[in-house]
């Protein structure tokens, strides 16, 4: 026979191989894997995870199915979480993408390492109806967090601007600080304002002064069930009556600028904060040990997490972050994205640097206002 045609049939065989192994493992089924994701993230990561999995993604010759499962940050590392005991060998999710970078180092009783520092971005913005920012801007006052918390001790409109012809009483909106990293975010925001320092303390987060200035703050919020899950949703569906001026994530801004939100004759006017509470979506996978019943190794699940954090970070992916409000890794927004071009007109902003971003307190110091928090907020 000749040399050439030996390697030809040697090819179909390789192919017929290929093909042959390819179906068996196609046919097997496939291992779930649960992924732990911040609900700000959650959009995103989800109808990622739907493409990634129809690439068939492999460990040796285990076929993978990653499901995202959404997890706030403070359910994993505070002492009334619901998941801070729940983790265990035999039970645990593959990987962990918080929003906050410090809530892996907050989790630091749960074993998982850190696979990438950032995936996503998003940050902190001030969302006020045009209206109220206008009574607030009365005699040339700059609107910013000593403004709010000077408003919200005097509770009304009428002492706070009398002529401008807003009324009722001051209504503040942000996420529950008690449970959901958001709205912790939020008085650590007004910590940094109230001290004039990136760098939060436990002596900052404690002082009498700061504590009696921000309570009026929190407060103004009349009910934070009545917020729901996306404060900013809740607004553009019911308008000032539950937030006339709120604290959110800026990618609930942007996915919900509609309705009353961009009401014509009072439309929304959106305000970065300084300094700046940077929600930087790390990645990290479960290193401790697991069950023998558990589906893969301590190796195979740093693999599996690696190759997921690999098709997160592909240009395509961080592309497609954006059409649900989160700014890519390295911060350089597509200026045609339609989430952040249609809310230039109510203030958006397509570039800051990240890098000047609040620090974090300790954990320590963290549980100490949470409880002095949960006797302020109901």
């Amino acid at each position: 026979m000749r040399r050439g045609t030996i390697i030809f049939l040697l090819f179909l065989v390789t192919v017929a191989v290929i093909v042959g192994v390819s179906q068996f493992l196609q046919r097997q089924p496939a291992v779930d894997l649960e992924v732990a994701v911040s609900p700000l993230a959650l959009e995103w990561v989800s109808a990622a995870l739907e493409r990634y999995n129809a690439t068939n993604p492999l460990v040796n010759t285990s076929r993978l199915r990653f499901v995202a499962v959404p997890v706030e940050d403070m359910d994993v590392w505070t002492d009334g979480g619901a998941l801070v005991r729940a983790w265990t060998d035999a039970s645990h999710p593959v990987a962990w993408l918080p929003a906050w970078s410090a809530s892996l180092t907050y989790a630091n009783r749960l074993p998982f390492t850190r696979v990438t520092d950032s995936l996503a971005n998003t940050v902190l913005v001030w969302g006020g109806f045009q209206s109220r920012m206008n009574a607030l801007a009365e005699g040339g006052q700059a609107f910013d967090w000593a403004r709010v918390a000077d408003a919200a001790a005097q509770g009304t409109w009428a002492a706070i601007a009398p002529t401008s012809g807003v009324s009722g009483n001051f209504t503040l909106a942000f996420n529950r600080p008690t449970q959901k990293i958001a709205g912790l975010a939020a008085v650590f925001s007004s910590a940094a304002r109230f001290a004039e320092t990136a760098t939060l303390s436990g002596g900052s987060l404690s002082a009498n002064d700061f504590r009696a200035w921000l309570q009026p703050v929190l407060e103004s919020v009349p009910n934070f069930n009545t917020l729901g899950a996306s404060p900013a949703q809740t607004i553009a569906a019911r308008g000032a009556s539950v937030g006339e001026i709120a604290l959110l994530p800026e990618s609930d801004w942007l996915k919900n600028l509609r309705g009353q939100l961009i009401n014509t004759a009072d439309p929304i006017q959106l305000i970065y904060p300084a300094p700046l509470f940077v929600f930087d979506f790390p990645l990290a996978a479960w290193s401790g040990a697991s069950a023998p019943s558990f589906a893969l190794t301590q190796t195979e699940i740093a693999s599996a997490v690696q190759g997921l954090a690999a098709f997160l970070s592909s240009p395509a992916e961080q592309s497609a972050a954006q059409t649900f409000g989160l700014r890519p890794a390295d911060g350089r927004i597509d200026p045609t994205a339609p989430l952040f071009a249609g809310a230039l007109p109510y203030g958006a902003d397509l570039v800051f640097d990240s890098a000047e971003g609040i620090m974090p307190p300790t954990l320590n110091e963290v549980q100490r206002l949470l409880v002095w928090l949960n006797n302020v907020v109901p």
